[in-house]
């Protein structure tokens, strides 16, 4: 473990030394210099999408002859988004099941967010999430919680309802019912398949920008809504109720010792040299289900203006620090124990580009999953930070170790309004019913021009497991239209 934690500080420590800011270059604003700003709204999971509206900006001189009331609410921020989609995934077996087997999810929604202007650097916002309100047991039947991104169910509920306060560009705290965005082992508000957001917590969350390119952040909580679901609570992914079907890992009976009391979360970013070098510390204690120690920095060069090249790395460890009971132990699954490494490779050439990543996870064949990441808050859903997992095929969600290979190419049309990415992974493992397995994936994006804020998004994935595996092959498909106003 000593020697997984110095050759990743190492490899970081290395990299940054070629990653000062250089004397000569061009000035060039800190990306992590604007995270904490009067016009980021950063609770707003909308503000970065295009729209039809935009975003309003008001001038120093201007807010000086607004009244409290003008500063408040002519000068907030609001996004209305719309969402409509149909998705379809089953599993092909010849272990007694007809080919084909599987079942489709429809679903609509609309998110209304809003954000006050500052007064004495303090904002209020909130966010109204609406879905199936009419007709989602005759879409769905029996399958209404059966997919997590895809909520099937009705659903009225107020994912996010928080206060802000802003000390300048130096300090941002948001309490109440806030969303996460910046954090890589905690699932964020906006996806681009998902219609309503994805996790949002109950507690606070700390931002600071103190300079030289650092963002340092605090998170603490004691409850989340996932999509689908209605309310706060201590459970996670990994209890059963939370997506019916889909995890199940601990079930409703066992919730006591299944569930969260809390997460608290420190984490550094770093930004340098011109914003090509990126540096990400984390540190998760995450009652119940283990710490989780996490670093990745990324390197990007640029040939000439239309060919470059990005490198990347990441490394972490996850156990159970402070006793010898959580959530996994007294399921009978195992002590949480893990370290994982992975790399990524790229290149990009004018409007077309290629990745090349693995991950390696491994551990003791006693504990979870041989060695297995425990993710309380991306687990089911795919949105953990590792560089190779497939749409299907991640290890995370499996719960296994092992490692797995991706190429990923992709490719920009219509002056990047469309968007392909096609991507192959393998997977080799000492899980006899996986290694071997194989996915191949792809995603399509189109932002139409035209209608700006109109959003058309659809996937394809299929795995091919091995013969020993008598689930048989997995696939799925979804098509997601979108309107952000």
């Amino acid at each position: 473990m000593k020697k997984l934690t110095c050759l990743i500080l190492a490899s970081c420590s290395s990299i940054l030394a070629y990653a000062d800011d250089s004397e000569s270059a061009p000035p060039v604003v800190n990306i992590n210099s604007q995270y904490i700003d009067r016009w980021a709204y950063s609770q707003d999971p909308y503000i970065g999408l295009p729209s039809l509206v935009g975003k309003q900006i008001v001038s120093e001189s201007q807010m000086a002859n607004q009244n409290i009331a003008e500063r408040w609410f002519a000068d907030g921020t609001w996004n209305v988004y719309s969402a409509a989609t149909a998705s379809y995934s089953g599993f092909d077996s010849a272990q007694g099941f007809p080919n084909g087997n599987g079942y489709p999810i429809y679903a609509y929604g609309t998110n209304l967010f809003g954000q006050t202007g500052y007064v004495a650097g303090f904002s209020f916002g909130g966010m109204v999430s609406v879905a199936n309100p009419i007709g989602a047991g005759n879409m769905n039947g029996y399958h209404e919680n059966g997919n997590p991104f895809v909520p099937a169910n009705a659903i009225a509920s107020i994912p996010e309802a928080f206060v802000e306060y802003m000390y300048g560009n130096i300090v941002q705290v948001d309490v109440g019912y806030i969303g996460i965005t910046n954090s890589p082992w905690l699932g964020g508000t906006y996806y681009n398949n998902q219609i309503t957001p994805f996790a949002t917590y109950q507690g606070a969350m700390v931002n600071v920008y103190p300079g030289a390119g650092w963002l340092l952040t605090a998170i603490a909580f004691n409850a989340a809504q996932f999509s689908g679901n209605l309310g706060f609570n201590s459970q996670t992914l990994y209890n059963k109720g939370v997506y019916d079907g889909y995890s199940g890992l601990i079930s409703n009976a066992n919730v006591h010792d299944g569930s969260s009391a809390g997460t608290v979360a420190l984490g550094a970013n770093y930004m340098g040299w011109n914003n090509n070098y990126n540096l990400r510390l984390w540190g998760y204690q995450f009652e119940n289900y283990g710490t989780l120690l996490y670093a990745d920095n990324s390197l990007k060069l640029a040939a000439n203006k239309n060919l470059s090249f990005n490198f990347a790395a990441q490394g972490g460890t996850d156990n159970q620090v402070g006793g010898n009971t959580n959530a996994l132990v007294n399921n009978g699954l195992g002590q949480i124990s893990s370290n994982f490494v992975g790399a990524q490779v790229g290149a990009t050439l004018d409007w077309a580009s290629l990745n090349v990543s693995f991950d390696t996870i491994w551990g003791p064949q006693s504990s979870y999953g041989g060695g297995g990441i425990v993710s309380p808050y991306t687990y089911a859903d795919g949105l953990d930070p590792l560089y190779a997992e497939g749409w299907i095929t991640n290890m995370v969600n499996m719960g296994i170790s092992g490692t797995i290979y991706k190429i990923n190419p992709s490719f920009s049309f219509l002056d990047n309004n469309l968007t392909i990415s096609p991507a192959f992974t393998t997977l080799v493992t000492g899980n006899y019913q996986w290694t071997g397995t194989n996915e191949a994936f792809a995603t399509v994006s189109y932002s139409l021009p035209q209608v700006r804020g109109l959003t058309l998004w659809a996937y394809y994935a299929y795995q091919w497991v091995p013969v020993q595996n008598t689930i048989g092959d997995n696939w799925g498909t979804q098509f997601f239209v979108s309107y952000n106003y």
